[in-house]
């Protein structure tokens, strides 16, 4: 897997709650939505399962 691909669903699962690291806590799951909208609307490239209803 290409490391862009692994930076990507790292980040994704982060921003989802996927990824409940202790190192990640401090972000609020409000902030954490905020920021995945953020990226979803303004970067073009991101993987399907980035999109709402992806996989």
């Amino acid at each position: 897997m290409p490391l862009r691909d692994r930076i990507y669903r790292q980040l994704y699962n982060i921003l989802t709650g996927r990824n409940s690291s202790e190192e990640f806590n401090s972000l609020k799951p409000t902030d954490r939505l905020a920021i995945l909208e953020i990226l979803r609307s303004t970067k073009q490239g991101l993987p399907d399962y980035w999109n709402p209803g992806g996989r």
